[in-house]
């Protein structure tokens, strides 16, 4: 039997259970009977279905011998496993405060390199006109410089 037909007949017992307590579609109950009558395993599955069904439903409740008594359900606690958590995601945050506070103090310099002595003279002209349209005003030798905001 290949595949298809085996998910067939796995939604023809499902449809059929469904029917038991009318949750099926009109279409859905078009699509049982058309199985049901190709195939017998169903078929008989669905007869076995509904003879169950009914002396279930039929049938007188009893009272029982005992009382039925579920265990107590165990409360787990994980407060140990959050503060643990807490604690670490506070180790990782001021590490990594740190590391960025120690790496921002570089990260934010102007990618601008001042002349060398061996550009041309007109190399160092254009540059300084650049610099100063964007407002970069150079310091001392190996300073930062200022970056003046509008």
């Amino acid at each position: 039997m290949d595949f298809k037909a085996v998910r067939r007949c796995e939604r023809a017992r499902e449809y059929a259970s469904l029917a038991l307590d009318d949750e099926l579609s009109q279409f859905e109950h078009a699509l049982l009977r058309a199985h049901l009558e190709q195939c017998d395993g169903c078929r008989s599955y669905q007869v076995g279905l509904v003879v169950t069904t009914d002396r279930l439903r039929n049938a007188s409740l009893e009272r029982l011998s005992r009382p039925v008594a579920l265990p107590r359900r165990q409360r787990v606690s994980f407060r140990g496993v959050q503060v643990g958590l807490v604690a670490a995601l506070v180790v990782v945050a001021v590490g990594l405060g740190g590391v960025l506070s120690s790496l921002g103090s570089e990260s934010v310099r102007p990618n601008v390199s001042l002349p060398n002595a061996g550009e041309s003279q007109e190399m160092q002209d254009i540059r300084r006109e650049r610099l100063q349209e964007i407002g970069f005003r150079p310091s001392a030798p190996g300073g930062l410089g200022v970056v003046d905001t509008i």
